[in-house]
């Protein structure tokens, strides 16, 4: 830049730190301060002053300026909106889309001039001229475009494990709730809750009334004040309630006879039923099962075309890279 007394400072951000610019000029160029910032951050000498740009931002608005773009006539275009602008330079791969940046950056090449600040030779670079150094950082990106796709398949490799360890925590889970229910049922659930249910009532019916027969003299002492009459009739009555106690206890005989069939009905009835739930448990767990076969199988196909989506792109990438190669090669 050539010394004038008229210059200007303006705030550029980099690296999320803002750099106050001084000594500007209407002749200053966004190439001159970008190789300004590189020089100030010890970068001018590994990193071209082409793989940047400055942006300008309005609100939530923003576009790059061209290389040759007088700053100072940007910046005071802005009038009173300076305030809400903001000046920044970034790398163009972090800007645009995996493959634009290359076209914005042959873009630029056509109407630019020759760049007054060269890229100086690195201690590590073994090249002897500038078309060495060139290629050199053709290879970089290159190289980049290979570390890309090495982070790609490590972070499919990643979703991979992840999935495995997933179906193993699924099936450890199912196999958990199945064993829980036997646990809690039992082999023999329905028939112990039967014979629990036939041991409470047995023991209720220990306690049962017994009339003998009665004379008249009996009753007489039990009823002092009642006349002939009615004490005929309370031992008919009497008799009468011995006549059905003895009939119940006559049906109470059929009833204990009858207790072994209907137990032995009740333990075909019990196994029949145990069977049938053992059946539909069965049945639970291979409906269980097929859901997670289908889900994950769905989740693999997903993940089979994400995968390959995602290849399709590395490798599209790949090919303009290799196709910008060998056009540089062409034409150097």
């Amino acid at each position: 830049m050539e010394d004038n007394p008229h210059q200007y400072d303006i705030p550029i951000w980099f690296n999320g730190t803002q750099n106050w610019m001084t000594g500007l000029t209407k002749r200053t160029t966004c190439d001159d301060l970008i190789y300004a910032l590189l020089y100030s951050n010890a970068l001018h000498e590994t990193d071209a002053t082409e793989s940047y740009a400055i942006f300008e931002k309005w609100r939530e608005v923003e576009r790059p300026l061209s290389s040759r773009t007088k700053v100072l006539k940007v910046w005071s275009a802005w009038g009173e909106e300076q305030p809400n602008v903001q000046l920044s330079m970034r790398s163009l791969e972090d800007y645009f889309l995996p493959g634009e940046s290359s076209l914005y950056l042959r873009s630029r090449r056509r109407g630019k001039k020759p760049s007054r600040h060269k890229v100086r030779h690195t201690t590590q670079c073994r090249c002897h001229n500038k078309r060495g150094c060139v290629e050199c950082s053709r290879l970089k990106s290159l190289e980049q475009l290979v570390k890309l796709v090495v982070n790609q398949e490590r972070k499919i490799q990643e979703i991979s494990d992840r999935i495995y360890d997933t179906d193993v925590l699924i099936g450890r889970h199912e196999s958990r709730i199945h064993h829980h229910r036997v646990q809690q049922n039992g082999q023999d659930y329905v028939q112990d809750s039967y014979l629990n249910s036939r041991s409470s009532e047995s023991s209720s019916s220990l306690d049962r009334l017994s009339f003998t027969s009665l004379d008249l003299k009996d009753i007489g002492e039990v009823f002092p004040e009642s006349t002939y009459q009615e004490l005929e009739e309370i031992s008919r009555l009497c008799n009468d309630l011995t006549h059905v106690e003895r009939r119940l206890e006559e049906e109470r005989a059929k009833i204990e006879k009858l207790e072994p069939e209907v137990d032995e009905l009740s333990q075909k009835m019990g196994l029949a039923a145990e069977k049938e739930g053992e059946t539909n448990l069965e049945l639970e767990d291979t409906r269980t099962e097929m859901i997670r076969a289908v889900t994950l199988h769905v989740t693999n196909e997903y993940n089979e075309r994400e995968l390959d989506r995602k290849m399709d792109v590395c490798l599209h990438q790949l090919a303009k890279k290799m196709e910008l190669y060998r056009e540089l090669n062409n034409d150097q």
